[in-house]
């Protein structure tokens, strides 16, 4: 009997660890709203100009989990000069950040309204250095 007891808990054991595994905990959602937060095309633009170009050879798979769609469309055109030119467009379009932002600013509290204590003695202070401003002394 106490082995199947055992068994039973390693297994429970085991399914708790798959479970957590598949969920993500705080930390790692944080460190996602952070990432797309913080992402920019930047990071994948080299060139300059009309040779500018995608390079995703340095990319994260965090990086790459940003896009929100990357498409690239080739086709072949006839230029003015008669001449046939490959044409390639390419979209890209990040995750949106405004989200991930609103969501770290409610982590950190900054979402909260502002508590501000006015003592009777500040507000008469007040009231006299706006009175002041009012007659221009």
């Amino acid at each position: 009997m106490l082995a199947n007891a055992t068994v039973w808990a390693q297994v429970e054991e085991a399914l708790e660890k798959l479970k957590s595994e598949r969920i993500m905990g705080a930390r790692e959602t944080l460190e996602r709203f952070t990432t797309v937060g913080r992402a920019s095309l930047g990071k994948f633009l080299r060139g300059e100009g009309a040779d500018r170009y995608l390079d995703f050879s340095d990319a994260t798979p965090a990086d790459l989990e940003t896009l929100a769609e990357l498409g690239i469309e080739t086709r072949t055109e006839v230029g003015d000069d008669g001449r046939v030119v490959e044409v390639t467009k390419t979209r890209i379009k990040l995750q949106p950040k405004i989200e991930a932002l609103k969501a770290m600013a409610k982590h950190h509290g900054l979402t909260k309204p502002a508590e501000v204590t006015v003592t009777r003695g500040f507000a008469e202070r007040l009231a006299q250095a706006y009175q002041r401003v009012e007659d221009g002394r």
